[in-house]
């Protein structure tokens, strides 16, 4: 039929045309019309009158269809500079208004003549369904009670990571989310709908989402039954409380629906700060969840306190708060930043037990880096993702560059990635020498990683390390730095049996479940005495000083493998680490070094700190010496063992063998 009404249409309408016009088929039930040397006026009479007589042969021949079409008019005149595309757009344009005026009026022509009241309605229920997911907040849920199957929502299913859409005994299934204080509830709601004890319920939870947060849900839910009395569907609607009343439910601060909603409504300008709490996981890892929720709460009721007078704090997504303030001077949000900062350097604690945190920032101001909520929360995230890439976070602030860097920074992530599953490729190690004070006695080697891609110029380890941290791939590259380094120690040892080595690992090693066990294998495999291998750590991955980092440097220790803290005196809580911990070395930061010539406090903490650690038993490194003159004074504070630039440059594998050689001659 619908190829019979084009035709006849089409057959009309070209029986009105004059030779010079032109009539023919797009596609579908698209025609295009072109009409020579004639007035819009004109045409829209002619097509007008070709419309009345399609309706009169529609009722002369009894047609059981209605015979129109819609049109819209584009006039062009000989100096146009448009394609034929652009034209047909115009002209498409002025259809899509002419249809929406003529739908509009045959809706009221339909109602004078026909009453609006219908005695029968009839619909398809998927395409109901799909209608109502789309038009609420809140999820749908639809359960079978003949087979007990339920089916959620697809936003319910990602919220709270369900294995599908369709569950049998879902009860059981979402039972295992629902936070331990509230399951009773919940389970007993559910039981009474099953036997049927009631055919509705309301019912609040807290439910555990994808990022292990806990929300609160309030379940509406209504049992229909059957034409013999049983029941037959349980249907209803499971609302977000966390999203109609804009607040946190483990903070109590204002969550991000809040803040979205605060900045639609601010006409002023205003600044957005969002801090990411700096490797948050390992809290999670060295204690539990509960305690890491519990240290978002605390956290969050210190910053509401501390900046109270200057700005609002939000609870977003996982580990992440929002600060909105309505003072944009730069001074002033880096003086705020520099509180925040403040605080994260003081003791933390909780139940007895001490954690330690880093904020890593990024920061927008409206109207300069955005206008809209989206705007602005994605530009204060790629300046948060450039603070994450620096070894010490810090505030970053927007500027419109960092968008472009952004996809370079995408690219060198990619890049690094695709190294790493490329057989390590362009990864390579080198060793920096290391020795005994005054006798200047070689006693080993520190590895140290390198990477040379060709499309990626001067990425040293600073930069490549967080990086590779961040997203995890440094698991599986510290497993090949370690191994390639027993490696070369396996062969050193062949020239001198009692030559060392260090080699650095990254806190995300440290929390792994089998670190320890493939030290030993590895240390197994290639026949390497334990009591040769030194594994650096830094300070700020050890001051993570949980019973689970305690506990894997104790069981490092008893495989006969030595502990140095790397960068000592770097970070605030060194000297407590001195007194709790299970350390062999300390390695003094080389900005201790630096000016130690004219700088009395650097030369009186290293002098004092060599005096302190001997008296416990530890040794001393003091690295990045650099000049003759900075190792004659730090020699007269006797430590065990130097390292840097002057006694020694990070060298390839020949030069160290070299080394090795020469170092025996001599002694």
């Amino acid at each position: 039929m619908g190829i019979m009404l084009i035709s006849t249409i089409a057959s009309y309408v070209r029986k009105t045309l004059n030779s010079e016009d032109v009539f023919l088929r797009l596609s579908g039930d698209e025609f295009l019309l072109s009409f020579y040397d004639n007035t819009t006026d004109n045409i829209h009479e002619h097509l007008n009158q070709i419309l009345n007589d399609l309706e009169s042969l529609k009722h002369d021949e009894n047609l059981p269809y209605y015979l129109s079409f819609c049109y819209g008019l584009y006039k062009i005149t000989p100096d146009c500079s448009l394609s034929l595309n652009e034209m047909i757009t115009h002209a498409d344009e002025k259809m899509y208004k002419w249809k929406k005026h003529n739908h509009l009026k045959k809706a009221l022509d339909d109602l004078k003549k026909n009453s609006p009241v219908q005695n029968q309605f009839d619909y398809n229920k998927d395409l109901l369904y799909d209608a109502l997911v789309k038009s609420t907040d809140d999820y749908i849920f639809i359960c079978n009670m003949k087979d007990n199957i339920f089916k959620y929502t697809p936003s319910m299913v990602e919220e709270f990571d369900f294995p599908s859409e369709i569950l049998t005994n879902a009860a059981a299934v979402f039972g295992t989310k629902i936070h331990p204080d509230d399951r009773y509830e919940f389970l007993n709601s559910n039981q009474l709908i099953a036997d049927g004890r009631t055919d509705s319920h309301i019912v609040e939870y807290r439910a555990l989402n994808k990022n292990n947060e806990y929300v609160w849900l309030r379940c509406h839910g209504h049992v229909e039954y059957d034409q013999d009395g049983e029941p037959s569907l349980f249907a209803g609607f499971i609302t977000n409380l966390g999203k109609k009343n804009y607040r946190d439910n483990l903070t109590g601060l204002f969550n991000q629906f809040e803040l979205e909603k605060r900045i639609n409504e601010t006409a002023g300008p205003f600044a957005l700060m969002i801090l990411n709490i700096n490797d948050f996981k390992s809290i999670n890892q060295l204690f539990n969840r509960d305690f890491g929720d519990n240290v978002l709460r605390i956290i969050g009721q210190n910053l509401q306190t501390l900046l109270h007078k200057d700005a609002t704090v939000f609870k977003l997504e996982s580990d992440e708060f929002g600060i909105m303030f309505k003072n944009i001077d730069i001074h002033s949000i880096q003086h705020i930043y520099q509180q925040i900062e403040k605080y994260s350097q003081d003791a933390h604690s909780y139940e007895d037990k001490h954690f330690t945190i880093q904020f890593n920032a990024g920061c927008v101001l409206s109207p300069k880096d955005g206008n809209t909520y989206l705007e602005l929360r994605k530009n204060c995230e790629i300046a948060l993702q450039y603070s994450r890439l620096q070894a010490q976070p810090h505030l970053i602030l927007f500027h419109s560059h960092l968008s472009e860097e952004k996809t370079y920074s995408l690219q060198l992530i990619n890049a690094l990635k695709q190294d790493i599953l490329n057989d390590f490729e362009n990864f390579s190690l080198v060793f920096q020498p290391k020795f005994k004070s005054h006798s200047h006695k070689l006693i080993g080697f520190e590895a140290l990683c390198r990477w040379k891609n060709p499309y990626f110029q001067n990425i040293g380890p600073d930069t490549f390390i967080p990086i590779l941290e961040n997203s995890g791939d440094i698991i599986p590259l510290g497993k090949w730095i370690f191994n390639q380094s027993l490696l070369q120690l396996k062969e050193w040892i062949l020239y001198n049996s009692s030559i060392m080595m260090s080699i650095n690992v990254s806190h995300v090693q440290l929390m792994e479940n089998n670190f320890v066990l493939f030290i030993e294998q590895t240390l197994h495999k290639y026949h390497i005495p334990a009591q040769q291998v030194i594994i650096e750590l830094t300070e700020t991955a050890i001051a993570q000083s949980a019973y689970l980092v305690i506990q894997r440097i104790k069981e490092l220790r008893a495989l006969g493998v030595q502990i140095a803290m790397d960068d000592f005196g770097k970070g605030y809580s060194s000297l407590s680490l001195l007194k709790d911990e299970p350390l062999d070395i300390i390695k003094i930061d080389r900005s201790f070094v630096k000016d130690i010539k004219k700088d009395t406090f650097n030369a009186t903490f290293m002098k004092s700190m060599i005096e302190l650690c001997h008296q416990i038993q530890l040794k001393v490194v003091v690295e990045g010496i650099e000049t003759k003159g900075e190792l004659e004074i730090i020699e007269t504070f006797n430590p065990d063992y130097i390292q840097g630039y002057y006694t020694g440059k990070p060298m390839q594998t020949d030069d160290s063998i070299q080394l090795i050689l020469k170092k025996n001659v001599d002694n």
